[in-house]
């Protein structure tokens, strides 16, 4: 698959190459995950290749060759990537759902099945996409099967026979309310909600001590660890220092734009990271969903996150752009390799970025932070006892400010502090 700046010539060029029983695709160089591809009917179709809002790769058809021309697709690529990445949408997701309307629930397939209940049940969810993307990975051969002829026995097999049991174990805790749901409407037949997982979630406990954050740290602000190694990949260094200083989730860091930034106030206040409702992981029970969006989460920034921040921000620069950006511009991927190649320049292993969150709460508590104050910081819902919830709505910014700061006073304790060390950019 070659990356070029796309012209006609090298478009017709693909097309009688795959005449031959060749199937070829080009990537374009000037439209980062435009791609069109050749089938040896003679046929090229457009498509965009990229990662939504959670993370989650998608691709979507964007029509055909030459019928859409190449500058033509390449505006639609733009607008499609801003469809998904910025408004949440998913053309693809749309497009099935138009389809099964027309053909009825009498034909519902397993997709269809999925698409109605994320219109009726999870149309707002922000977190429900990606949990539909690993059902749609695991359950693969079963999506265009009609959902009234499943059985349990076609989805305990396929999640047992998955190679990536922990994967598939997730799927389903993902896929079940959905075939109750469905068995309720008379969609699917009752039976298959008893499908398992098949293994256990095991729920982590994992957290690093001071030594592995020690190691962990000074890798990540681009000094030599204790292997004798720099590390590479700057920007997911940044990504995985902000996850530790400040205990937000991975999703959260990685579609962080500068907008969400203010790191200079002009008021005297303190420099803060406010990460908007839209981007935040909904944990309420579904009771406490209807009718009720979640706040804004506000974080006061300590100095030493300002120091790596301002380091990673580029001289030219808009409110829009990605704070972590990959070299595409998008979203921070590979993910699982960055993490193997840090354990081996850091000599740790077997921490998740996840685990990183979990660290920093623990701290917290070590240190004597109050349980509602480390719930803040987290940004859980419930900070409190339900009832208590019910009247107190403070989330004690204040202290949750000085919760971190005493949190990263301790890590620069810990790793030994450097006078004014700046984080190479890539």
């Amino acid at each position: 698959m070659a990356t070029v700046k796309l012209t006609d010539a090298a478009i017709r060029k693909i097309i009688a190459d795959a005449a031959t029983g060749v199937r070829t695709e080009l990537t374009d160089a000037a439209t980062p995950g435009l791609k069109v591809r050749a089938a040896k009917n003679g046929r090229a179709a457009w498509s965009i290749k990229l990662r939504d809002y959670t993370g989650a790769q998608v691709r979507v058809t964007l029509g055909e060759y030459p019928y859409l021309g190449i500058a033509d697709a390449r505006r639609k690529a733009a607008v499609t990537r801003y469809q998904i990445q910025q408004e949440g949408k998913n053309p693809t997701a749309e497009k099935r759902a138009a389809r099964q309307k027309v053909a009825g629930p009498a034909e519902m397939t397993l997709t269809g099945l999925l698409d109605e209940f994320t219109r009726v049940v999870k149309h707002d969810s922000q977190t429900w996409p990606a949990y539909y993307h690993r059902i749609e990975i695991v359950f693969t051969p079963l999506l265009n099967k009609p959902a009234s002829s499943l059985t349990l026995a076609d989805l305990q097999r396929r999640a047992d026979s998955y190679p990536a049991l922990g994967t598939a174990s997730r799927a389903v805790a993902y896929l079940r309310p959905v075939l109750k749901w469905g068995a309720a409407r008379d969609y699917v037949d009752f039976k298959t909600t008893l499908v398992s997982p098949p293994r256990p979630t095991i729920r982590r406990e994992r957290f690093l001590t001071a030594d592995e954050l020690k190691s962990l740290v000074t890798v990540l602000r681009g000094e030599a660890g204790p292997v004798g190694k720099k590390a590479a990949y700057g920007h997911h260094r940044t990504a995985l220092l902000m996850i530790l200083y400040t205990a937000t989730r991975l999703n959260e860091v990685c579609g962080a734009t500068w907008a969400e930034f203010d790191l200079d106030p002009t008021d005297g206040s303190h420099p803060t990271w406010t990460i908007p409702a839209s981007r935040i992981k909904d944990t309420r029970r579904a009771s406490s969903k209807s009718g009720k969006k979640r706040a804004s989460h506000v974080l006061p920034l300590p100095p030493q996150v300002l120091t790596f921040i301002k380091a990673s921000r580029p001289e030219t620069w808009r409110p829009g752009d990605l704070v972590f950006p990959n070299e595409a511009g998008g979203v921070l991927d590979n993910w699982d390799r960055v993490t193997k190649y840090l354990f081996n320049v850091t000599g740790t292993s077997g921490w998740t970025r996840h685990d990183l969150r979990r660290t920093a709460a623990t701290m917290l508590g070590e240190m004597g932070t109050p349980p509602h104050v480390i719930e803040s910081v987290l940004n859980h819902a419930t900070i409190h006892s339900s009832l208590a919830d019910t009247y107190n709505r403070s989330r004690y910014l204040t202290e949750v400010g000085e919760a971190l700061q005493k949190w990263a006073d301790w890590i620069d304790g810990v790793v030994g502090v450097r006078s004014g060390f700046r984080l190479p950019v890539p």
